[in-house]
């Protein structure tokens, strides 16, 4: 009898351990693929601080996402009242497809996404790092351009819900989140 507990007490702790041991090989292989997405990422935008790009790959961003994250700013406007209406949404898809976020896309899919839930703050802290990493690659007329054109883009979808009769077509929360991305940008 005790042979036979013996065994089954062996056999319980061997399953114990391979338990244990393939949550070592999940999280392993899951922080192997954070590393390799945050590489690619690094290939991508030359940029090499990890924490920015962690913090990016923890949001959804891929290389393949990456033309969604210079929305961000957009988006930011657009839920700064909390709510996101049809015409600032159809304002905004139509802003994503003129930068090449073409639908059906991974980059279109993770803004769906986006624009599907409640905006999660933290994604413009990720954006304000990823610029503030990514500004001293680029020339400064470069970053200007860019700069001028995404200001440019986010009071278009500020300016898409109109107010009445065009009379205070930019909220006060528009205003501040058009602030927060001017004081990002430079």
């Amino acid at each position: 009898m005790s042979d036979m507990l013996h065994e089954r007490g062996k056999a319980l702790e061997d399953l114990f351990f391979a338990h244990k041991d393939a949550e070592r090989v999940a999280a392993l292989q899951a922080r192997a693929a954070r590393d390799a997405q945050v590489h690619e990422l690094t290939d991508v935008t030359g940029i090499h601080d990890a924490e920015v790009l962690g913090h990016l790959v923890s949001l959804g961003v891929t290389a393949d996402t990456l033309a969604a994250l210079a929305l961000v700013p957009v988006l930011h406007v657009a839920w700064s009242d909390r709510v996101l209406d049809a015409n600032e949404r159809n304002t905004l898809l139509l802003e994503a497809a003129e930068a090449g976020v073409v639908r059906g896309s991974v980059a279109h899919t993770l803004l769906e996404s986006w624009l599907g839930t409640a905006y999660n703050a933290d994604l413009f802290s990720a954006w304000a790092a990823y610029w503030t990493a990514l500004r001293p690659h680029m020339g400064a007329d470069k970053a200007a351009n860019m700069a001028s054109g995404m200001i440019a883009v986010a009071e278009r979808v500020a300016r898409a819900s109109g107010g009445f009769a065009g009379i205070n077509a930019v909220s006060a929360a528009e205003r501040s989140a058009l602030a927060e991305i001017r004081s990002v940008l430079g």
